[in-house]
């Protein structure tokens, strides 16, 4: 008599964008700050938002984001230094929830319509 043999499930794949969100959409997550983040004459944050921008996507597990968002707040990064005047109203909270939120379906459109479909 013939046996079945029944074979696990392969392991799930994870999404590879899952953390990466259209650019337009990460600044939106700041609100009114966003303008306030763009503005800013900061030599180093404006190379950031030059970076940011040239970019087709952004991944929020990317620790250069997160750097980036510590200096906004005021945190001394080996190499560059401090920001002179951190952004008004940018909260650890704030940060926290921008990079740990997964992106919703609105927020990727543009990424996974262009490069992941």
């Amino acid at each position: 008599m013939d046996q079945i043999i029944v074979l696990p499930a392969p392991p799930a794949v994870p999404v590879p964008y899952l953390w990466f969100m259209d650019v337009g959409a990460y600044f939106d997550r700041f609100g009114p700050l966003k303008y306030v983040i763009l503005m800013d004459s900061d030599p180093f944050l404006q190379a950031v938002m030059k970076d940011l921008q040239s970019r087709h996507w952004i991944d929020l597990q990317d620790p250069q984001v997160a750097t980036a968002l510590a200096y906004m707040m005021g945190t001394a990064i080996p190499g560059i230094g401090t920001i002179a005047t951190p952004i008004p109203g940018l909260t650890q909270a704030i940060v926290t929830a921008v990079l740990t939120t997964p992106p919703a379906a609105q927020e990727q459109l543009a990424l996974v319509k262009l490069y992941f479909s």
